[in-house]
């Protein structure tokens, strides 16, 4: 009989833990040289209000960026006020502060100077050396108490990662470092790097914004509460399938990297915000060598046209596995769909009854696993009311599927290697 994992959303208990886990406020500020309506600015407000399920991301835009206000400390003092009006403005829901280069400093000095409760800081590009290349005063982070994650470019001139790492031994706080391979203070990377690693600007970022988001949701659930100062230097996947590395020329085919042909629904091409981010998810989650996406014949085109038959579609289909394989050869191969092709399923989900998904599991011969987005609609999307009900997010509700889908192929993998 076919397996069945349900992870449901345990209820809250207490109006604290409620509290705990609803949707934080973010207040965002930039550094030098850049606005609040700047491109960089705006991306990545977007990005994080997203990944965070936020219920806002005030962005500041410091006195200093407009030459009405050189010092920092003074910038902080302005910094804070916001902070303060903004954890006012949503009262109850945890504050998290955010800054790129100069503006995560600035982060750091409110958590630690302007008593602020706040439940974690985000640096995007801290400025560990000035122009100069003098190291900058640290005094900040040595005071911080709420956790801290850094996002950094290996690149980035204002920062060597080595002497990050001095520093981070040296703080009193948790902290995890993400490191951009090939980025600058900004976070870009050259054409030459990103066609070496087969790599988009988008996914890169989007894989820093998915290590942030595991972070933040760690903190708003007390995971590093107690936990003795740690400084970890995260792995380069949300969810490391380790056995997957290959170690050595002798490894067999299971022991490398996975290919995924992901197929998408009728209602969602591969360009839709849905099947990028969970593109970008399951290539983190399963270490993927590459994860495949791709158009039918009739979605391409502004007309929109009846699916062929089924017949067709699956030739269609079989011709883009073949490429994958060939490509990859040696390499294990997942199939994964949205829509028609999917193994997943919501709760709310008209288009497969809960039943009748169980009584077809039933007669499966082989191996398969349900997991339920509790709350989720046929693209798993969870209601509002369920958000308010549990206080979930719609983060967790994905991290946690996509958790569950690297579980299945890590025991699937692990089990053929085993053969």
């Amino acid at each position: 009989m076919a397996s069945s994992l349900s992870l449901k959303r345990g209820r809250c208990e207490s109006d604290s833990l409620s509290s705990a886990r609803l949707s934080p406020v973010v207040v965002f500020s930039p550094g030098p040289g850049c606005t609040v309506s700047s491109d960089w600015m705006i991306s990545w407000k977007e990005m994080l209000e997203d990944a965070l399920d936020a219920v806002e991301v005030i962005t500041v835009q410091q006195l200093y960026s407009s030459g009405e206000l050189s010092r920092q400390y003074d910038a902080a003092s302005y910094h804070g006020f916001c902070a303060r009006m903004a954890a006012r403005k949503y009262s109850g829901h945890p504050l998290v502060l955010a800054g790129r280069s100069l503006g995560s400093r600035l982060s750091c000095l409110v958590e630690a100077k302007e008593g602020v409760e706040v439940a974690a800081v985000i640096c995007l590009g801290y400025p560990l050396e000035g122009m100069t290349g003098a190291v900058e005063d640290d005094e900040a982070l040595m005071q911080v108490k709420a956790p801290v994650i850094f996002v950094q470019g290996s690149k980035d001139v204002f920062c060597p990662l080595g002497k990050l790492e001095a520093t981070r031994k040296k703080m009193n706080c948790y902290n995890e470092l993400h490191v951009v391979d090939g980025g600058n203070h900004s976070f870009r990377i050259g054409k030459r790097h990103l066609l070496a690693n087969q790599l988009t600007q988008d996914e890169v970022e989007m894989k820093a914004v998915g290590v942030i988001a595991s972070f933040i949701s760690g903190c708003l659930r007390g995971a590093f509460l107690g936990r003795q100062v740690q400084q970890i230097q995260v792995a380069s996947t949300l969810f490391p399938l380790n056995h997957h590395q290959n170690k050595d020329a002798g490894n067999t085919s299971s022991s490398l990297s996975p290919v995924v042909v992901f197929a998408p629904g009728s209602s969602a091409p591969s360009s839709s915000s849905w099947m990028f981010r969970w593109k970008v998810m399951l290539k983190n989650a399963l270490d993927a060598i590459e994860v495949i996406t791709f158009d039918y014949p009739y979605m391409i085109g502004e007309k929109k046209r009846a699916p062929p038959k089924a017949e067709r579609l699956v030739r269609f289909h079989k011709d883009i596995v073949k490429q994958a394989t060939e490509k990859y050869p040696g390499h294990p191969l997942i199939l994964a769909g949205k829509a028609m092709g999917a193994r997943q399923k919501g709760s709310n989900d008209v288009f497969c009854p809960f039943d009748m998904l169980q009584s077809v599991r039933q007669k499966l011969k082989c191996r398969s696993r349900l997991h339920v987005v509790d709350g989720g609609d046929h693209s798993l999307k969870i209601s509002v009311e369920q958000k308010l009900e549990d206080g979930s997010t719609q983060h967790e509700a994905d991290m946690d599927a996509v958790g569950a889908v690297a579980s299945f192929v890590s025991s699937c993998l692990t089990h053929k290697k085993s053969q």
